[in-house]
């Protein structure tokens, strides 16, 4: 559970743009089709996965907001733009994996232990 002292509603706005923007700042760290052959599928993966785990970290701190009993109400409302950016984000890295992992350098791992 987060931090009971986070009641002002500036705390929690300044705690969730914390976590949006550890998400834009990993999306933006994701390989492009100008720069995917300089990648290796180990980085690659472990870039997605940073990413994930981001976008997973967002969608925490929305679900606290929303359920918390100690979120200011008028917060609650103020979510439906992350929501969206959420939204943006797993369809960008959707595409990213789709598109550009066929084109990172190396060989793909043929098991898990080789990751």
């Amino acid at each position: 559970m987060m931090d009971l002292e986070l009641t002002h509603d500036l705390d929690w706005r300044d705690y969730l743009r914390g976590f949006v923007d550890e998400m834009e700042r990993r999306k933006a760290a994701l390989p492009t089709e100008q720069n995917i052959a300089q990648w290796t599928r180990t980085e690659f993966f472990w870039q997605i996965t940073e990413c994930h785990h981001a976008l997973s970290d967002v969608l925490r701190c929305v679900k606290e907001i929303n359920t918390g009993h100690y979120v200011p109400p008028n917060l609650r409302i103020d979510v439906d733009s992350v929501i969206y950016q959420c939204i943006d984000a797993h369809l960008f890295l959707d595409r990213v994996a789709t598109q550009l992992l066929p084109l990172a350098g190396g060989k793909l791992p043929s098991s898990w232990a080789e990751l």
